[in-house]
């Protein structure tokens, strides 16, 4: 059964170009190991709670999800390096894992 990780960002007010190219790079820890992941970056500006931008991954199981964290941990000095960059753009985070049905 799929499952959706929707990863909330809070950026620091004006940071939201800067965060998205960020988060859209941190999609190639994603990519490696040949994981196969659905992923899409959404940002909101306007409206509720705002300055956010939004990280979703949707895999086919939890161990998928999980694996990511191994290939992220493989390579420790390319994670740490991207990593540092946020600093300054992230005020804050939440994230939610969805069960699709």
């Amino acid at each position: 059964m799929a499952i959706v990780v929707r990863r909330t960002l809070f950026e620091t007010v004006g940071q939201g170009g800067p965060l998205v190219e960020l988060v859209k790079e941190m999609e190639s820890f994603f990519n490696k190991g040949g994981i196969s992941t659905k992923t899409r970056v959404l940002s909101d500006f306007y409206s509720g709670r705002t300055d956010r931008v939004v990280h979703e991954a949707e895999v086919d199981s939890w161990a998928d999800y999980q694996r990511i964290g191994g290939v992220i941990n493989a390579d420790p000095a390319a994670f740490k390096a991207w990593f540092a960059r946020p600093s300054g753009l992230i005020d804050g985070a939440e994230v939610e894992a969805w069960q699709v049905h």
